[in-house]
């Protein structure tokens, strides 16, 4: 069955990483230290189809009680836990697994009796996304459902919506809808088909009975490890062609805003802290509320839990709260069916478990990439090694932090130059910025500087951000190494006058005429300044020019500036440069840094600050 949904949950949905988890495969099933010797307690089950990735689920204790404090874990005897993955401060942790036909989990609970722990396995199902070849239509997996977003067509008065298990048909139409129902341009596709056979999805924009508009098809491989090869025969051509190489995305959507080390800081923040920075931003998460099942919690502390659990800094996780759903900045309870997709991430769920889930998955992809060698995160986003974005940009992502969050949310965004309208991880930076999480601004110093100009210089140092950093300005000549950069004026060794410049102004009974001489080799060499009769026949400063200021020198007569009338506020200049002192690099000081310059630094996140620098000349 096919619906329309609004956008704003669709972006939720497509934000999702490409690795949700799937069906539970084994569990919850618990497990307890009774009197005694510790006993090692032996699980078997089956699973029909074991091929692919499975996350393990290990739940410390109940609500923060009878938490164990040493057990081992065993997976088809292999050990995947031990004592050191337990104490009284960890509430629970996952485990990427593989499995077999049939499993045998065993596992054995010490430290005090009465202490519980929950084992659970499900599926690391993908979902895979893809844009067709224009780029204007979009398609997502979510377990049994397909969601598809296109850009509006302004005529359409309906859409029609085919589909299709190859881009060559045959086409099947699924639903008819009015343009105005549509809204934004989002609609999902409810089927079993979803995750066992290639998907293929059309649109028809239709207006007065006549189609107005053709999508080209969008293709989704299924969910049975095809290979490019096989996914590309089982699509048809329409793979082919959306596999065509696109366009390199910007520094700031390779490197975001944060490093592996602020990814990490699960201590960046602890429970009285994020309980003071939501009450700051009067968020409707402050205090305690009713989750979406009526359970009542505190979501500052399930934050600081699923902080502490995964080793993710909270302020990830707000941020991401921030991006998915506004909801850090939100006053009132969000809608029940934005809840339930909070954190963005899988299937719908509680609050709770969207936190829970989302901060286990975003420590999953930090471990497969940290692993010797680095193995890909969800999605198959790794350091160093480009990959396409659903905007669709070539991404290369310059750190673990950025390939996980990129694994997470695949869209650039509109705010490192990706698609128009979609949020993605340039909204991420955003609000990461604005809620304060830079851990070093970017800053330049000194703030302005005055250059005396032709032997002066300044320097000025850069500091935070995230280094390279890249030095630029707008007049002069800049040496830069590092984190400082020196700023001079250009010099030539050239002798002889090369500019004359004047600049009038009416005072009433005359015209006050000033006039500089420009040397190459040394600044401005002299100036005039006279007060000159106007012309004859009125006092509008529009007759013939005027004669010289007594200034011992004619400033104006030569052979490349014909006279000039003298007029209020007139300023003109006289290039008086012979071709050999051009060729020679004659660029006088006080000409080439008139108005002084403007010295930018920008560090690998795209942020920039910049510094004024005044010229005095001599």
């Amino acid at each position: 069955m096919t619906r329309l949904v609004p956008i704003a949950v669709w972006v939720a949905l497509l934000a999702a990483s490409p690795a949700a988890p799937g069906e539970a495969v084994f569990g919850p099933h618990g497990f307890s230290r009774a009197a005694g010797p510790p006993v090692r307690e032996t699980v078997t089950f089956d699973v029909d189809d074991p091929s692919g990735t499975f996350w393990l689920q290990v739940d410390n204790g109940e609500n923060g009680e009878r938490l164990v404090t040493s057990a081992r874990i065993w997976l088809n005897g292999v050990p995947v836990a031990g004592p050191d993955d337990f104490n009284r401060r960890v509430l629970g942790f996952s485990r990427d697994v593989t499995l077999l036909p049939g499993n045998v989990v065993e596992v054995e609970v010490r430290g005090e009796p009465g202490s519980v722990l929950t084992v659970e396995i499900r599926r690391a199902e993908p979902n895979p996304t893809a844009s067709n070849a224009r780029g204007d239509l979009d398609a997502a997996r979510l377990g049994d459902q397909v969601v598809l977003w296109w850009s509006r067509e302004p005529q359409a008065e309906s859409y029609v919506f085919f589909r299709a298990t190859s881009s060559d048909g045959p086409w099947e139409e699924i639903l008819r809808h009015d343009a105005a129902e549509a809204g934004s341009g989002g609609a999902t596709d409810s089927t079993p088909e979803a995750s066992q056979r290639p998907l293929c999805y059309r649109i028809e924009a239709v207006a007065q009975g006549r189609v107005v508009r053709r999508y080209a098809p969008v293709c989704l491989p299924a969910l049975d490890g095809l290979s490019r090869t096989e996914a590309e025969a089982a699509l048809g051509r329409e793979a082919a062609v959306a596999a065509a190489p696109t366009t390199p995305a910007s520094d700031p959507a390779n490197n975001l805003c944060l490093g592996d080390d602020e990814f990490t800081d699960h201590t960046s923040m602890d429970l009285a802290g994020i309980r003071e920075f939501l009450r700051s931003r009067d968020s409707f998460l402050r205090g305690r509320i009713r989750d979406v099942d009526d359970v009542e919690i505190e979501p500052a502390a399930a934050l600081a839990d699923a902080a502490r659990d995964s080793r993710i800094s909270p302020r990830v996780l707000l941020t991401t709260l921030q991006k998915e759903q506004g909801a850090v900045t939100r006053r009132t309870r969000l809608p029940d069916d934005r809840l339930t997709l909070i954190m963005g991430f899988g299937a719908p769920s509680t609050v709770r478990d969207q936190i829970r889930d989302a901060a286990a998955q975003l420590r999953r992809n930090v471990d497969r990439l940290s692993r010797v060698p680095p193995q890909p995160a969800s999605g198959g986003w790794q350091v160093g090694v480009a990959r396409d974005s659903l905007d669709p940009l070539s991404v290369t992502p310059a750190s673990r932090a950025v390939a996980t969050l990129y694994s997470y949310t695949p869209w650039v965004g509109q705010a490192f130059d990706g698609r128009r309208g979609i949020g993605g991880n340039g909204l991420f930076c955003e609000d990461w910025e604005d809620f304060g999480f830079r851990a070093n601004p970017l800053a330049l110093l000194p703030r302005d500087g005055t250059l005396d100009c032709p032997d002066g210089s300044v320097t000025l140092t850069a500091s935070g951000g995230r280094p390279p950093y890249v030095w630029s300005a707008t007049k002069g000549v800049l040496e830069a190494a590092g984190a400082t950069a020196t700023l001079r004026p250009p010099r030539s060794s050239v002798p002889g006058v090369a500019y004359f410049d004047f600049r009038s102004r009416d005072v009433g009974n005359g015209i006050a005429l000033e006039a500089h001489l420009h040397i190459c080799d040394d600044g401005i060499a002299g100036a005039c300044f006279g007060n000159i009769p106007k012309p004859l026949g009125g006092g509008d400063c529009t007759a013939d020019p005027v004669g010289p200021a007594t200034c011992g020198w004619t400033v104006w007569v030569t052979t490349a500036c014909p006279p000039q009338r003298m007029c209020d506020g007139t300023f003109f200049q006289c290039d008086q440069r012979t071709p050999a002192m051009i060729e020679a690099g004659c660029k006088p000081c006080s000409l080439e840094m008139g108005g002084g310059s403007v010295v930018t630094v920008t560090d690998a996140a795209g942020v920039s600050v910049t510094a004024p620098v005044a010229v005095t000349p001599k």
